[in-house]
Order: C-alpha cells, then sequence, then structure tokens
C-alpha cells in the first residue's frame, strides 16, 4: 500500500551471524509513480517484491490503467501464503480471476511451466 514500510526477514543459515541493518523505504503505488513521472505507457515490468505481488498489482489500478500496462511479469509462489504477510491480500487464484476479468491472458513460465 501506499507508503508501506519495506523490510527484509531475519538472517538464517550463513547469514544468521549478519548484522542487523533498520532501515524505511518510502513506497507509493506503481500507478502514482507513472502519473507523478508523466509517463504513458510502461512496456514491461518484472514484479518480485517476495509475497507483496497482489499489492503492488493493485497498486497498478488496472481498471483505470490498463493500457499503461500492457504486459508484465510477477514471481508466483509459495511466499504469497506465507504467514508473515498481510492475511487480507489477494491470493493466486483471486490475482488470476482479477486479471482474466481485466482482458489479460496468464502464462506460466518456469521449469514445468
Amino acid at each position: 500500500g501506499a507508503h508501506e514500510q519495506a523490510g527484509l526477514f531475519l538472517p538464517v543459515g550463513k547469514w544468521k551471524h549478519a548484522d542487523l541493518l533498520n532501515e524505511t523505504v518510502e513506497t507509493i503505488p506503481l500507478a502514482d509513480f507513472i502519473a507523478q513521472e508523466h509517463l504513458e505507457r510502461i512496456s514491461y515490468v518484472i514484479i518480485d517484491v517476495e509475497g507483496k505481488e497482489p499489492n503492488v498489482i493493485r497498486g497498478m489500478r488496472l481498471e483505470s490503467n490498463r493500457r499503461n500496462f500492457p504486459v508484465f511479469q510477477f514471481e508466483l509462489g509459495g511466499t504469497w501464503t506465507d504467514s508473515r504477510h498481510d492475511e487480507n491480500q489477494w491470493g493466486q487464484y483471486g490475482i488470476a480471476m482479477y486479471l482474466t476479468a481485466l482482458g489479460y491472458k496468464l502464462y506460466l513460465m518456469g521449469e514445468k511451466g
């Protein structure tokens, strides 16, 4: 969401003794960014934000900005259902139905997709 705090998870494995940093990063919805920068069209967007993909997609406001985002790629995986994330965010099925209803064609990419 707007002005959401970004963060990293606690270090584990070989990184478990790494120093912890506490940084705050201002975020804005992607639709607001393109309006602020007077961009008319984004040819390609890659979204990989550790389970917050549904929030970024919602922040694109595709109902009114579909022409601005003709093609985009997002990571689809287990982090979407991770308990560390917002329990009210849309799941994989909800995002798929939302994008399909807006006329997007969905394709799986990867080893088995």
